[in-house]
């Protein structure tokens, strides 16, 4: 059994990938040890039942696959079956991230898959520092002319 609770790698990734979609596997040490996280990351391809600490339910599910040959273009991706766990990231999170990647739907470009690794790797420093990076978390933009 896998528990997600908060300060752990596995959140810490889940949290990444919903804002990001795609994480390089070669920029893992932004997150901390590139053993541990590779470890953790070959772990998590497997299915297991998997806890949320904060709400109690369990799935029963594959959190994460890895996409790409060996080398820079290697992508480490949510599995489909993992998408309901975001909604106990936060409400808006899972609407968030199927708007965003076209229903989880990746483009196999080459320049498409550096720019969302470029992006992936800005968020993880953010993440890594501190700074909130999660637009589901940001109030609504005002649209309205306010008089």
């Amino acid at each position: 059994m896998l528990y997600i609770r908060p300060g752990t790698h596995a959140l810490t990734l889940l949290q990444l990938l919903s804002v990001a979609g795609e994480f390089p596997v070669r920029a893992l040490s932004i997150l901390g040890s590139q053993r541990t996280l590779q470890e953790l990351v070959h772990r998590l391809e497997d299915r297991h039942t998997i806890e949320v600490s904060w709400s109690g339910k369990q799935y029963c599910a594959r959190l994460l696959s890895i996409s790409g040959k060996r080398g820079p273009m290697r992508n480490i991706r949510l599995h489909k079956s993992a998408l309901p766990i975001l909604d106990e990231l936060h409400p808006a999170a899972l609407d968030y991230y199927l708007s965003a990647f076209r229903n989880h739907t990746f483009s196999g470009k080459r320049g498409e898959i550096a720019r969302n690794h470029r992006v992936a790797e800005t968020l993880a420093m953010m993440l890594a520092s501190g700074i909130a990076m999660q637009p589901y978390l940001l109030p609504q933009l005002q649209t309205t002319r306010i008089e």
